[in-house]
């Protein structure tokens, strides 16, 4: 339980640190945010495998994707394919192991249509949050069962283990590439680097206690929405004991993400 709570602290930290930069990203609002990123864009850019660190606010990317308690997604429906590869503490706090989870998912509005592989399975479970009935079922031995809620935490759990690593590596260093395609829809990339970061910014992060992490990697932030499109992200950092009373080594991780049929989706309720 600290742990989380642990990680949880850290992730409002940084999400209100880069979030500071600029309040019209961070509240949601498709108005501003697509004025805002409409004018990044059509700045002149280059693209090359070095750029400059931009002053762009990417922290609000991932909300305007999935949505929030107060606002829906920018998008009326999509699909995404993902991929957590997760460094954790192993059963006895001994070591450091890896956690692969693939998720395919149709979200339209509130319903959501999820295929998940979980770690060490290759068979995928197939699930429906249905929304706008707020009931929920699990295909189990070919037949629907309906469920009470835990295909919804699975769903809204997984973002934890985004959010840390994408906050951290886009605050600190964030180069503007220019503007690339994502399944035909205009992107502006950015190079993300945390080698290439200010020594003050990085000083700065390791007097809150997370500086040791790195991240390298790569996104697609959509042009006409702000919402986050496309993530490749390698990292590595500090995993501890449950109770967070000491380090047990370095881990690795990686987070593959990618947004496609934007407005094409549709999710009915299996039965």
């Amino acid at each position: 339980m600290k742990r989380i709570l642990m990680i949880l602290l850290i992730a409002v930290l940084l999400l209100t640190a880069c979030g500071a930069k600029s309040d019209t990203a961070s509240t949601g609002s498709s108005d501003s945010t697509t004025a805002d990123s409409t004018e990044v864009a059509s700045e002149p850019q280059e693209n090359s495998a070095v750029a400059a660190a931009s002053k762009d606010d990417l922290s609000g990317a991932l909300n305007l994707l999935l949505g929030t308690t107060d606002k829906p997604s920018v998008f009326k429906s999509y699909h995404l394919e993902m991929v957590l590869d997760t460094p954790q503490a192993n059963d006895d706090d001994t070591a450091v192991v890896n956690e692969k989870i693939s998720i395919s998912a149709d979200v339209a509005g509130k319903n959501v249509h999820i295929l998940q592989i979980d770690p060490g399975e290759t068979t995928p479970k197939e699930g429906y949050i249905i929304g706008d009935t707020e009931k929920e079922y699990k295909l189990v031995d070919g037949a629907w069962q309906e469920m009470m809620g835990q295909i919804a935490l699975g769903w809204a759990m997984w973002p934890l283990q985004v959010v840390m690593p994408y906050a951290y590596t886009t605050s600190v260093y964030a180069g503007k590439l220019g503007i690339e395609e994502v399944d035909g829809r205009k992107a502006i990339a950015y190079d993300l680097d945390t080698t290439k970061a200010d020594p003050a910014v990085m000083a700065g992060m390791e007097a809150f206690g997370i500086g040791n992490f790195t991240g390298t990697g790569k996104v697609w932030i959509d042009k006409e929405t702000g919402a986050l499109l496309k993530l490749q992200l390698n990292y590595t950092e500090d995993v501890s004991k449950a109770d967070a009373s000491a380090v047990i080594a370095q881990g690795t991780g990686s987070i593959t993400m990618e947004v496609t049929k934007v407005n094409q989706v549709t999710v009915t309720s299996p039965q």
